[in-house]
């Protein structure tokens, strides 16, 4: 406890400035990253922001390990999604010649297809990968208590979560 000059007197304004020095630094610890998976896309939440993929890899650069795994899971989503374009307008090119010209371009769907079907183990590597950097940066983020402090109007609390 921190007692003031005179004579043993608790000191409130020193406690409140211990405490603080004591509950900031811990406050302060790394939040863990959450990914959702949607049928589209992956979404990342770090404490109660929605965050983008470039947003993710500059958080992991405080974990090596962690950002070289999200920067191979890039890579495999731009494989990925270039496969699934090219492939998506190869078919668009086949069926819109099928419906013009009455003639079924067997050739064209199938290479289309074919692109598709070459995207598809690039985008669950990228999910398995972006899952192991996720994973390896929340190795290191403490889930036990995590305190707090809140001011509302003239309140000031601590608030410690579970």
């Amino acid at each position: 406890m921190v007692l003031s000059p005179k004579a043993g007197m608790l000191h409130y304004p020193s406690l409140f400035i211990f405490v603080l020095l004591i509950v900031l630094p811990a406050d302060a610890q790394r939040k863990p990253i959450r990914a959702f998976k949607t049928p589209g896309n992956v979404h990342y939440e770090y404490d109660t922001l929605t965050l983008s993929a470039q947003q993710v890899k500059q958080l992991l650069l405080e974990e090596p390990e962690a950002h070289r795994y999200f920067r191979q899971a890039r890579l495999h989503s731009a494989c990925s999604r270039l496969l699934g374009a090219a492939g998506g307008t190869v078919l668009a090119i086949a069926v819109i010649n099928s419906l013009l010209n009455s003639q079924v371009d067997v050739n064209t769907a199938v290479v289309g297809s074919a692109l598709v079907v070459a995207s598809l183990p690039f985008e669950v590597g990228y999910r398995r990968r972006a899952a192991q950097a996720i994973d390896r940066y929340n190795e290191g983020v403490s889930a036990r208590l995590q305190p707090a402090l809140f001011w509302r109007g003239k309140v000031v609390g601590l608030q410690v979560r579970f």
